[in-house]
Order: structure tokens, then C-alpha cells, then sequence
């Protein structure tokens, strides 16, 4: 029931894309990974995508990007998120522009917030990064949201969902 009005980003993983949902009207953001992309790792890749779309739906807070929807399909699977149209602090930092010591902190503040919230709730996000630090609007830096919890860990499981050998996080 999405119709994909323009692509936001493309990474390594995969494409995030703006779309309307027809039925509610509802701009939201497609996070796609596409299967075949996922290589030798595909098992460990697709579950780890899939179990950090269900951790992070299972929050509720301010500073935690919303997931309002997850599917699959033979080729892809989706996350459905809330479009947040200021970019990541990575991308503001990359473009030059600064942040000012006000902005940096209530961007840090946010995010701890987001973290302890997490935390208290048995989830540890393991990559907290620049790029997964969204803005709700580049002009509001305050309004920083934690996104992509596909290498979160429940810390009452024993699964771990990482490849032997390999940082995660």
C-alpha cells in the first residue's frame, strides 16, 4: 500500500526511500534490503534486520525513531519508519556544516536519553554513530532520533546474531 515518491539515501545494505501510504496518507520512510545484497551472510543479515525493526518498534520515546510497519517480500525485506527530513548528523557534519556547541549537546543529550530509555527496557543499540543520529528537522538539532537497532541485543537472550570473528557495533 506504498507508493514511493523519491529515494532518500542508498547504502551498502540498502535504500531508503520516501513514500505515502495510499490507504492513510501517511509520509513515511522504507528502509529496503535486498535479499541478494546480503551475500554468504544472508541468513545472520536478514535476521539481524528483521529482529532490530522489531526492538525498535518495541520502544516508545521522543528520541527513538518510530517503525510503524514490517514486511517481506521474495526479494526484499522493509521496515517501515517514520520520515525524519532533517538527514543524520553524519550527513550535516560531511556538508560542512558545523554544529554549535548548544546543538552538539541537545544532539548528545537526545541520544543518551534515547540510550538510557533503551537500556532500562534490556536493549543495548551497539552502533551508535553519526549516521544512525536523525533529525527530525536540520533546523532543530534538539529533535535528534536513534534509528537502526539491527545489531541491538536483548540482553535477556542468548542469541547474538554476529558472525564469529567479526565487531559488531
Amino acid at each position: 500500500p506504498y507508493r514511493v515518491r523519491s529515494i532518500v539515501g542508498v547504502g551498502g545494505m540498502g535504500t531508503v526511500a520516501a513514500a505515502v501510504h495510499d490507504h492513510l496518507g501517511r509520509v513515511v520512510a522504507l528502509k529496503a534490503r535486498a535479499r541478494e545484497a546480503l551475500g554468504d551472510d544472508e541468513p545472520l543479515l536478514y535476521e539481524r534486520f528483521r529482529v532490530g525493526a522489531r526492538l525498535q518498534a518495541s520502544l516508545s520515546h521522543p528520541h527513538v525513531a518510530q517503525v510503524f510497519d514490517y514486511f517481506e517480500t521474495d526479494a526484499y525485506q522493509v521496515a517501515v519508519l517514520e520520515l525524519l527530513e532533517g538527514g543524520s548528523v553524519e550527513t550535516l557534519l560531511e556538508d560542512g556544516q558545523a554544529l554549535s556547541v548548544a546543538d552538539a549537546a541537545q544532539v548528545a543529550l537526545g541520544a543518551a536519553d534515547a540510550l538510557s530509555y533503551a537500556h532500562a527496557r534490556g536493549l543495548v543499540h551497539r552502533d551508535i554513530k553519526p549516521g544512525n543520529l536523525l533529525l527530525r528537522s536540520a533546523r532543530a538539532p534538539g529533535t535528534v532520533q536513534v534509528t537502526d537497532f539491527g545489531v541491538a541485543r536483548a540482553l535477556d537472550t542468548t542469541s547474538d546474531l554476529t558472525i564469529a570473528g567479526a565487531n559488531v557495533g
